[in-house]
């Protein structure tokens, strides 16, 4: 299985500019803290699934085309869905949509899962 997260710098929040912070990253900080977020998203599978192997993939590309590239390689592509739309649940993000549209693998959406806590008071 692979875990592929794409990112551009569009995606990261910018720091805050002042006299003692640099607006600007310094070179390969970006990338790091993107590999910090991949790591955090996937922190605990090896643990409850020690039986599968995840190869992690973080790709510094525009995220549209590159999920849909990689799902040349891909069984089944999954993705999450932030469903920013008029109605919670029912409605898909565009990362979601364009692979739905133009991936070459089948294609598998999504929701997260609530936290325990949040399932107890639904």
């Amino acid at each position: 299985m692979t875990a592929l997260h794409a990112w551009t710098a569009w995606n990261a929040p910018l720091p805050s500019p002042g006299p003692s912070e640099p607006y600007a990253f310094a070179p390969g900080m970006l990338a790091a803290q993107e590999d910090r977020l991949l790591a955090e998203a996937l922190a605990g599978t090896r643990v409850r699934y020690p039986d599968v192997k995840v190869e992690h993939r973080n790709i510094h590309g525009p995220t549209r085309p590159t999920l849909i590239e990689a799902s040349r390689n891909a069984r089944l592509t999954v993705v999450g869905s932030r469903g920013r739309g008029g109605f919670a649940g029912l409605s898909l993000d565009s990362v979601s949509q364009a692979l739905l549209q133009h991936a070459h693998s089948p294609v598998a959406v999504v929701q997260g899962m609530k936290s325990p806590t949040a399932v107890g008071e639904a």
